[in-house]
This record gives C-alpha cells, sequence and structure tokens, in this order.
C-alpha cells in the first residue's frame, strides 16, 4: 500500500488530491495513493488554497504559515508540508489501517 503522507520529526508532508467547490470542508477519504479533501471554496484566485491552508492550520493546531503546498498550487494534485506537528492525529493513522 502505499501512504499518501510522510513524518519526520515535527514535519508532515503529504500527498493531497483536491476537491473544490465542495458543501464542506472535510476529509474524504483516499483517492488513488492521495488523501482527498473536500474544500467548500472555489478554485478560483486562489480561494480553495487559501481556504485548505486554513483548514489544515485549525486540524493540526499550527499557525498557517507552518502549512505549505509545495506542489500542485494550480492542480488538484497537491503536495502540502505542515510544520510543527508534535503527534500523528488519530484520523490520519486510522486513515492508513
Amino acid at each position: 500500500m502505499t501512504t499518501f503522507y510522510t513524518h519526520q520529526n515535527q514535519t508532515l508532508l503529504l500527498k493531497l488530491h483536491l476537491q473544490s467547490n465542495a458543501k464542506k470542508d472535510e476529509i474524504a477519504g483516499i483517492y488513488q495513493d492521495r488523501l482527498k479533501i473536500r474544500i467548500a471554496a472555489l478554485a478560483h484566485e486562489n480561494k480553495a488554497n487559501s481556504a485548505l491552508i486554513k483548514f489544515f492550520a485549525k486540524l493540526f493546531d499550527v499557525k498557517q504559515a507552518c502549512v505549505k503546498i509545495i506542489s500542485g498550487e494550480h492542480h488538484r494534485d497537491k503536495t502540502v508540508v505542515i510544520e510543527g506537528i508534535k503527534n500523528l492525529p488519530d484520523f490520519l493513522i486510522k486513515t492508513c489501517s
């Protein structure tokens, strides 16, 4: 099984598949080898990317500056790095089991 994340020290690297213009912001499971995220914002003028950053900052209890899209900024498939993660959240561990 291919994993969609790498966790080392306090840094988490996530491979994502983003669905914008959804009913609500949520984790929707696995899509191919990526974590599927639904975001309510439109993929117009970077609104979905901004909403994604806010979503992960709140979810992982880090500042927005700690969440960065490092690839796929203009695509559905993205790679995001989150710094300052002390422990992997339960939902991430359960998703991979």
